[in-house]
């Protein structure tokens, strides 16, 4: 603000010699318009030249120019380039830590994702269950000549067929303890076992039914062990 009205009064002055330098050459009677405005074009921008010289040397004559002292422009562009300059440092730096930010998420993102997956696959192999193969039981040869010892000895023969079914059937659903499993190697337990609607079931509801799937598979094995025994 303290440099305008210096430089309105340098500007403004110099127009006003303008327009007396166009009202003189007009009062000369020059035949065409064109001649008149270069003429005033010419004498006002000598007559500014040579007083911004003489003023060089004596600084008083600057007063004919409207104002003694030149506007200082310097110090206030400066000041806006410093602010300017200050300002696109601080928002630099401002995108520079967002990205830092950014990029250490997604790094540890993929670096948890990546141990899921390893978690995933660990859980997937330890629910795996070889489950060996079990010879059948065979049947006690029956003596023709003693009719108790036929009848006790179906009896035993019964008994220890559905006994060793059963058995059997114990060794193929020995799992590990269910609560140690992850969701995904529960859904694929339960997808073995034909448990419908697994895919939507939480953890506990998956533990609860595949023991009763598993319990109802021993009690079907133990009843066709006990049909085929007899």
């Amino acid at each position: 603000m303290t440099q305008l009205l210096p430089a309105i009064m340098r500007t403004g002055v110099p127009i006003i010699y303008a327009l007396l330098i166009k009202f003189g050459i007009a009062r000369l009677g020059l035949p065409d318009a064109v001649v008149t405005d270069v003429a005033t074009v010419l004498l006002t921008v000598a007559l500014y030249v040579i007083l911004r010289l003489l003023e060089r040397l004596q600084p008083w004559i600057g007063m004919a120019l409207g104002w003694a002292k030149q506007p200082q422009y310097a110090d206030v562009v400066q000041g806006e380039v410093t602010s300017v300059r200050d300002d696109l440092l601080d928002d630099l730096k401002a995108e520079v830590t967002r990205l830092k930010s950014d990029t250490e998420d997604v790094a540890a993102a993929i670096k948890a994702k990546t141990m899921f997956d390893k978690t995933i696959q660990k859980a997937a192999q330890s629910a795996t269950v070889t489950v060996p193969a079990v010879a059948p039981v065979a049947p006690a040869p029956i003596v023709p000549d003693a009719a108790a010892a036929v009848s006790s000895v179906a009896t035993d023969t019964a008994d220890d067929t559905i006994d060793g079914y059963a058995a059997a059937d114990t060794a193929t659903t020995v799992t590990p303890d269910l609560s140690t499993l992850r969701v995904p190697a529960l859904r694929n337990r339960a997808k073995a076992l034909a448990i419908t609607g697994y895919s939507s079931m939480k953890k506990a509801e998956l533990i609860t039914a595949i023991k009763a799937a598993e319990k109802k598979a021993q009690k079907a094995a133990a009843k066709s062990a006990q049909k085929k025994g007899a």
